[in-house]
């Protein structure tokens, strides 16, 4: 039996080879093996416990959209997003696979292979590029990069379940999966994507095994970790990344100080001012990295350099006289002005759902506190939860003002960071409460009038 299952499996293997030889598809291949790879140990799932299949299966269903787009048709950026971006990436490995071994001290660049140079992209360290790089030999980069993410993110929806209820992991799942711009960046050799979701995911655990010390400890370490390596790889986004890390901590907190349990208050405060405290020393590591190499060995002239052309570019406070004039709009434009214009969602919120919606699904929540309010049956966690992601959310916003107005093309993907999921999952459960409401009722007045036709029956 085994022999048969193993035969087949090499065989669909060398199926899909000889398939993408003949329509000259090597990524397909790839995607291919490694879908029969994954399938292999569900094939053989007696080693594996639930929990790992349901996790393997939610890799496999994201990897495959996040390769293929193939669930959301409407997606017409899905080819070539973010391409200018990605050239940074492949800029430093087509110079080295042209044997060009020196292409400066930052990991990114522009290539020009007519004259054989490399433009060094100095606005941050570039480690995505020297990993890239140094693997240039390696074929389907993008795939590895859908793995991580997908993989990412499926642990992300599981620990959601573990906290919560499977409704809001739920949310989450088909939020990841549909989202056209989850999808759009999660293939891109510049963004990376799953180094923004890693601290996330280990917020989420922290706030599971607040009592284990083992467990916090390895997280800790993973917070630094993946801190340090999102900020190699570039800034931008960073307030969402790590307000999102903290983010259920935080509600926890909130309503622990709500239920007036003091001891255990100070105890998660603890432990989130720690994980900000590890954050912030893995940014600054990070930078201090980068300003060494922009200020050629001086730190201190990197970490100047730095602020004044790149920090007052994308934030706020800069001086749009300083910079050239396709800056003055977004360096002058009001917070307000740019937290509504993200407001107006130019694609689908996910996948069947327009973007002309959004406003909807944001103010729908609202709508059903005050509904419940009026029952006394409010939740207060549903509450935190609305308003902590909404901060989350907008952080960049407001923090990365310049960058968000300038880059209006990209950025509604910080709306995915628990706000969209959340309106979602209060939207969801409000319409299944009610439901459950209407149809008891109607079973409960079905039940009386069957019992008033019973009596008239035995008069």
């Amino acid at each position: 039996m085994n022999l048969k299952k193993n035969l087949t499996a090499v065989l669909f293997v060398l199926f899909s080879i000889l398939y993408c030889r003949f329509i000259q598809n090597r990524q397909y291949m790839y995607f291919i093996m490694l879908i029969t790879a994954i399938g292999g140990l569900i094939y053989n799932r007696k080693r594996f416990s639930s929990r790992s299949l349901i996790v393997i299966f939610m890799t496999m269903l994201l990897s495959y959209n996040f390769f293929s787009n193939a669930l959301n048709r409407k997606n017409e950026t899905f080819y070539g997003f973010q391409a200018d971006s990605e050239s940074l990436v492949t800029g430093v490995i087509d110079a080295r696979k042209d044997g060009i071994r020196d292409t400066g001290s930052y990991g990114l660049g522009s290539y020009d292979r007519k004259n054989k140079t490399v433009s060094s992209y100095s606005s941050s360290y570039g480690l995505q590029g020297k990993i890239f790089k140094a693997l240039y030999f390696v074929p389907g980069k993008h795939i590895i990069c859908i793995f991580l993410t997908a993989f990412v993110l499926a642990l992300i929806v599981f620990v959601i379940a573990k906290k919560y209820d499977l409704l809001f992991a739920f949310c989450f799942f088909i939020t990841f999966l549909l989202s056209p711009w989850i999808v759009n960046f999660a293939r891109n050799l510049f963004w990376v994507e799953f180094t923004w979701w890693i601290p996330m995911l280990l917020g989420i655990v922290i706030s599971l095994n607040y009592k284990n010390k083992k467990i916090l400890i390895s997280c800790f370490l993973g917070i630094f970790i993946s801190v340090f390596v999102k900020s190699l790889c570039g800034y931008e986004y960073l307030s969402v990344i790590l307000l999102a890390m903290i983010s259920v901590p935080v509600i926890d907190l909130l309503e622990s100080l709500a239920k007036r349990k003091y001891e255990e208050s100070v105890s998660i405060f603890k432990i989130v001012f720690l994980m900000g405290i590890l954050a912030i020393l893995a940014f600054f590591a990070a930078l201090l990295l980068h300003a060494n190499i922009r200020g050629d060995g001086n730190i201190k002239l990197g970490l100047h350099s730095i602020f004044e052309q790149d920090v007052l570019r994308r934030t706020l406070g800069g001086n749009s006289k300083k910079f050239p004039d396709i800056f003055k709009e977004s360096i002058e434009s009001p917070i307000a002005r740019v937290i509504f214009i993200y407001h107006f969602f130019e694609t689908e919120v996910i996948a069947g759902i327009d973007g002309a919606l959004f406003r909807a699904i944001a103010i729908i929540p609202v709508l059903v506190f005050a509904f419940r309010a009026l029952f006394r049956k409010l939740t207060f966690r549903d509450v935190i939860m609305y308003f902590i992601f909404y901060i989350v959310c907008i952080s960049w916003f407001i923090l990365g003002k310049s960058h968000s107005y300038l880059h209006r093309h990209m950025n509604y993907v910080l709306w995915y960071f628990g706000f969209v999921q959340v309106c979602f999952y209060i939207i969801l459960r409000q319409i299944i409460n009610l439901g459950r409401a209407i149809t008891k009722y109607l079973f409960d007045r079905r039940s009386i009038i069957k019992e008033k036709l019973m009596e008239k029956l035995y008069e």
